[in-house]
């Protein structure tokens, strides 16, 4: 699966502005099948910029976005600027 760059955004920026301070935070994206935001939640598990579980079972992958990381804080303020 190729990356997303405009999905990776748009998933940050959802988790940045959730109320949710614990638990899954819902991401739904019109477009986008519940296996290409898994794998993009995934990905930016594994570079540090969110916190995430992996509920992956034999059904298929399923990360769940917790919250952000600092890093991922701080890469949000870069790409708004």
């Amino acid at each position: 699966m190729k990356r997303d760059m405009e999905l990776i955004r748009k998933i940050l920026i959802t988790i940045e502005e959730s109320e949710k301070t614990e638990g899954e935070i819902p991401l739904k994206f019109d477009g986008y099948s519940d296996e290409q935001v898994s794998y993009h939640v995934k990905i930016l598990h594994d570079h540090g910029l969110i916190n995430a579980i992996d509920a992956t079972t034999d059904d298929g992958m399923c990360w769940m976005a917790t919250g952000l990381t600092w890093a991922g804080h701080d890469y949000i303020e870069a790409i708004k600027d």
